[in-house]
């Protein structure tokens, strides 16, 4: 079984290249494993590697929801600015934990 046979390809835009893999991670880890693919099957079932993965589909599930924001009629520079500089800080700060 083909797994992009099996499954919509328009989640592949956006964020989606990151979250939908991390929400199908269990059913991937059995297709991998039943294929023989050692080092997918590896990754999908390494707790470091999941939390990696986690944290980049958190973080543009951020940047979606902030570009987002940025189509409103309503926005302004301001706005937008503020908006962008917060995000910015939470990731320093969620990089600056991770690695302690």
């Amino acid at each position: 079984m083909n797994l992009l046979q099996s499954t919509e390809c328009r989640w592949l835009s956006r964020e989606r290249v990151v979250t939908r893999p991390f929400e199908l991670r269990v059913e991937l880890l059995l297709v991998f494993k039943g294929n023989d693919k050692a080092s997918f099957s590896d990754f999908l079932g390494d707790t470091k590697c999941l939390l990696k993965l986690a944290y980049l589909a958190y973080i543009y599930w951020h940047l979606n929801t902030l570009n987002t924001l940025f189509h409103d009629p309503k926005e302004n520079i301001l706005t937008s600015s503020n908006k962008t500089v917060a995000l910015f800080k939470n990731i320093f700060s969620w990089l600056y934990f991770s690695r302690k």
